[in-house]
């Protein structure tokens, strides 16, 4: 590894960082790289990774910290690396190419493209040498070189039909969904359903919570206990399991295998935001106390780990720590027998599965690694609860003196806009716990660091605010108000989700094929303009933005915002009717845009009792409101009488009032006993 740092370490990106000292000429994303290579009349190596990444580590400690390979990019390419956190768009341009040219793609994201960004080799991961068939960088690189000699004009073609080809690529005009949909979709993940672990699919197995947040909404609708059923199996089972920290709180990125126990270790802040948002949902529904402890247990992990002294929250830890992806998770059974004693150690190896060879496999030899994830296949029984959470807390204090994985301590405003949310919904099911404060402080954050002059940026660190705002930066921050809200009914974060909601149809929409694209119209314009549309680790930005269209136009009747709404929602039919699963974030909501809205207004809720009942009940498709005057439909319901009034509305028409938390209890059980 170079001591002379190369241009990388002018950037705040933590990922940036790490490659700062690499003996590889590294440029960021920017102009100046694309001009040398014009000057120089080269090809531009792009590497998209961010900072948690495990195979981005190995490629980096095999190439790019080798100075051979180092060599050959300085003298034949100039080389630039990019932060997929920081640059959505440029991540997400060239993976539809690397998509498009292989049929799959990942990170660490390898493109070969002309000085003009347009693209004619791509992959993922490349070792150094070649292995098991994957070509190697030693042999790639020389290749391109000699091919850009000598064959340029094929090259270029190559390249100007890549992008044509995607350019191409439009939807189709379909039919609107409708609630069959709804029942197809769920027909669907029934047949992808794990019977034996839960979850979906086989293996490798991510949280996919958009899946339940569909399920969740599925059962609210339509009472079917399968999909409680497959509600509660997965979740127990990724609770239980090895994705999940039983030391100290929070879920993995993915599991390695079916069963949810050898994870990769990192830790995304949008994971523990969304797992929070579900588990949060399944407790309000079911009742389930280890649900509701998950709950408490990743708040507890946040303000612990994430949270900024600014108030906003942090991307992610890394997986690795002293060279090791999970050294510090994980044990072995001598250590656990020398923290604990024989006999509490017995205790803890018998209930966590801890075995004197390891319990699991290591991924590149398939050979018991001798160490050992904490899992579990049934809840710790009752009398050991005490002893077990005893026992836990000092394996947690024992591991504190490890090294530590690496912080990624940038603030990104789509991800704490997406928390804000979660935290703001836990805050009215808890109304005693600190989340409704860390939510309230971390919108506080963005308002006043990270918009600007009427614009949302994307990224601060260390006091440096960068990147003007994506699509999801606007979409999921406008999520985050909604939510405070509506557990609130502060008027502040109404006004403002329709300000930036107004602002995000500005910068964003598509006035040609309707849909929002994932670059505003003042930010730099990419080979490609793309919408952000598939459900992936969460709900796409276009999903983001249909929910908040609908619920902002239900909420306040401006007729503008549901125009949008409902141009937004067609958008997001003609995709989604090809692949629901696909779309299983969008699916969640279909149901708000084919029925009319349903909304509570409370009058002179006096202590906020009503709010506070409402704020506990799992109600998806219904908004409840004060009266107030940015709601003008609301003046109405301020003429009754002097005594607190609950007035519930359902196909534009409204039920007789309720004054009293006896008569809404019953009203909400007699409307959706599975609620109450």
């Amino acid at each position: 590894m170079s001591e002379r740092p190369n241009r990388l370490a002018a950037e705040k990106s933590p990922y940036l960082q790490q490659h700062a000292h690499n003996p590889v000429d590294w440029y960021p994303w920017g102009e100046e790289a694309f001009e040398k290579a014009r000057q120089e009349d080269k090809p531009v190596f792009l590497s998209i990774g961010y900072s948690t990444c495990h195979w981005c580590h190995v490629m980096a400690r095999e190439s790019f910290e080798d100075r051979e390979i180092a060599n050959l990019l300085n003298q034949y390419f100039v080389s630039v690396k990019v932060d997929r956190e920081e640059r959505p768009d440029v991540d997400n341009a060239y993976m539809q190419v690397c998509l498009a040219l292989t049929g799959s793609g990942g990170w660490p994201l390898t493109i070969i493209m002309t000085p003009e960004k347009k693209p004619f080799l791509a992959g993922t991961y490349f070792p150094k040498e070649r292995r098991r068939g994957r070509p190697g960088l030693k042999e790639i690189l020389p290749q391109v070189h000699n091919f850009w000699i000598q064959e340029r004009e094929k090259i270029l073609d190559s390249s100007t039909e890549i992008i044509d080809f995607l350019k191409q690529q439009k939807p189709e005009k379909t039919h609107d969904l409708d609630k069959g949909a709804i029942h197809e979709t769920f027909r669907l993940l029934e047949q992808s359903f794990d019977q034996e672990y839960g979850g979906f699919g086989v293996s490798p197995k991510f949280p996919t919570p958009h899946y339940y947040t569909f399920l969740l909404r599925f059962y609210y609708q339509t009472g079917n206990q399968r999909a409680l059923d497959m509600i509660n199996k997965s979740l127990t089972a990724m609770r239980l399991g090895g994705l999940y920290d039983h030391l100290g709180y929070g879920f993995h990125r993915y599991s390695t295998d079916q069963m949810f126990l050898v994870p990769h270790f990192e830790k995304m802040l949008y994971d523990q935001t969304n797992l929070l948002e579900v588990y949060l949902e399944a407790y309000q529904i079911t009742k389930i106390n280890l649900f509701r402890e998950t709950v408490k247990e990743i708040l507890s992990y946040l303000k612990r780990e994430m949270l900024a002294p600014e108030g906003a929250f942090y991307s992610a830890e890394s997986a690795e720590s002293e060279g090791e992806e999970g050294r510090f998770y994980t044990f072995t059974r001598r250590e656990i027998a020398e923290i604990l004693g024989k006999d509490r150690a017995d205790l803890i190896c018998q209930l966590f599965n801890i075995k004197e060879k390891g319990n699991f496999r290591e991924e590149s030899t398939q050979r018991l690694s001798g160490k050992n994830i904490l899992y579990l296949r049934e809840q710790t029984p009752q009398e050991s609860k005490t002893l077990v959470k005893d026992s836990l807390n000092k394996l947690f204090l024992y591991r504190k003196k490890r090294e530590k994985p690496a912080l990624d301590d940038k603030i990104i405003t789509a991800w704490n806009g997406l928390l804000i949310s979660s935290l703001a919904q836990a805050g009215g099911v808890f109304p005693r716990s600190e989340a409704l404060r860390m939510a309230e402080k971390a919108a506080g954050f963005i308002i006043k660091s990270l918009y600007l002059n009427d614009r949302l940026f994307r990224r601060y660190k260390e006091g440096e605010v960068k990147i003007k705002g994506y699509l999801d930066d606007y979409a999921y921050f406008i999520r985050g108000l909604i939510s405070l809200f509506q557990v609130t009914q502060k008027e502040e974060y109404l006004k403002l989700a329709l300000s930036l909601a107004r602002e995000m149809i500005e910068l964003f929409w598509d006035k040609k094929e309707g849909g929002f694209f994932l670059n505003g119209r003042d930010s730099e314009k990419m080979i490609l303009d793309l919408k952000d549309t598939y459900d992936g680790a969460f709900s796409s930005p276009n999903t983001m933005a249909a929910y908040d269209l609908i619920t902002l136009s239900n909420i306040t009747q401006d007729s503008e915002i549901k125009t949008y709404a409902q141009e937004q929602y067609d958008f997001m039919s003609r995709l989604a009717i090809h692949n629901l699963t696909a779309l299983a974030g969008f699916m969640s909501y279909l149901d708000l845009a084919l029925t009319p809205p349903k909304e509570i207004v409370l009058v002179n809720d006096t202590g906020k009792k009503f709010l506070d009942l409402l704020n506990k009940s799992f109600l998806p498709d219904t908004n409840y409101v004060y009266p107030s005057s940015l709601l003008p439909w609301t003046k109405a319901y301020l003429k009754g009488s002097a005594e607190p009034t609950i007035y519930i509305c359902e196909n534009f028409s409204c039920k007789k009032p309720l004054h009293s938390l006896k008569e809404l209890k019953a009203a909400l059980k007699k409307r959706n006993g599975r609620t109450a």
